[in-house]
């Protein structure tokens, strides 16, 4: 799977560290010959190893056989004794957490957009037979062009939406009620809500269920009482009370997304942004 790094890493110099996970550091880089960035996860064997040692599948595994235009692609994986080294797309203009910061707020258009492209990469995920469990705006990066990339596996899990998942995992202000209740849950579902939370986080600029402390926070979300700022149109509010219906039976499907008439807009508006970009080339 992964090839010695002794020799080829000397290709690359390091610039500047750009992020930092459980398991190590991911640092900008610069191929000597080519000049082309990237961003390399530096792993540590030992603390990966003590986390994934109990589970079927490990972040490296996963990354290195998904393919889509909307997941962070991956260009070769190389390891010594020490660790694992991910050759990854560099994103320029960072997490959409930050650039919802810049901004305050997404405008409608540019919020549909992104979460288009994010369905279509979480329904990839799913097909192919894992939940990811941790989707948030840091874990969502912007190309130059603004294309949006998901990216960290180091919580996704193979589920195949018969066997239900138990572990706990995720962010606070995105874990879906019926993690907080502790009760055994539908990987898809789950993820499904968190794409409910970031639509939110882009069209209002703050989060639907927020809160002093993580208990306070816990509390809203099992609740589920969201509100809506004036200024939301009707099919944006409908579309984010399908994907935040705490009964996760009734919450809306990837399939019943795609038919719902924001999704449909945000397709047309896509398409045509897109067709512009190709027109320019």
């Amino acid at each position: 799977m992964a090839e010695e790094s002794e020799s080829v890493l000397k290709e690359y110099e390091f610039i500047e560290d750009i992020g930092e996970g459980n398991f190590g550091k991911v640092k900008l880089s610069i191929h000597k010959n080519t000049n082309e960035k990237y961003a390399i996860k530096i792993i540590d064997k030992e603390k990966f190893k003590s986390q994934t040692k109990s589970t079927n599948y490990n972040e490296i595994q996963i990354i290195s056989q998904f393919k889509h235009p909307n997941i962070v692609h991956v260009d070769k994986i190389y390891e010594d004794k020490k660790n694992y080294y991910i050759i990854m797309e560099y994103c320029e203009k960072g997490e959409l957490f930050d650039y919802i910061v810049g901004k305050g707020r997404l405008d409608p258009i540019e919020s549909a957009v992104f979460f288009y492209q994010l369905i279509n990469g979480v329904e990839y995920i799913h097909e192919q037979g894992f939940a990811h469990r941790d989707l948030k705006p840091e874990n969502l990066l912007l190309t130059k062009s603004k294309e949006l990339k998901i990216i960290d596996f180091g919580l996704c899990h193979d589920f195949d939406g018969t066997k239900f998942l138990k572990t706990k995992c995720g962010s606070p202000s995105y874990a879906a009620p019926e993690i907080l209740k502790g009760l055994p849950y539908d990987g898809f579902k789950t993820d499904i809500w968190c794409c409910g939370i970031i639509l939110y986080g882009m069209l209002c600029g703050f989060l639907p269920f927020d809160g002093e402390n993580n208990q306070e926070i816990f509390k809203n979300i099992i609740e589920c009482q969201p509100t809506f700022p004036e200024f939301l149109e009707i099919d944006s509010v409908n579309l984010l009370l399908l994907l935040l219906n705490p009964e996760p039976e009734r919450r809306i499907s990837i399939k019943d997304i795609k038919q719902h008439p924001f999704y449909l807009k945000v397709k047309k508006i896509y398409n045509s942004k897109k067709n512009q970009n190709i027109k320019k080339k």
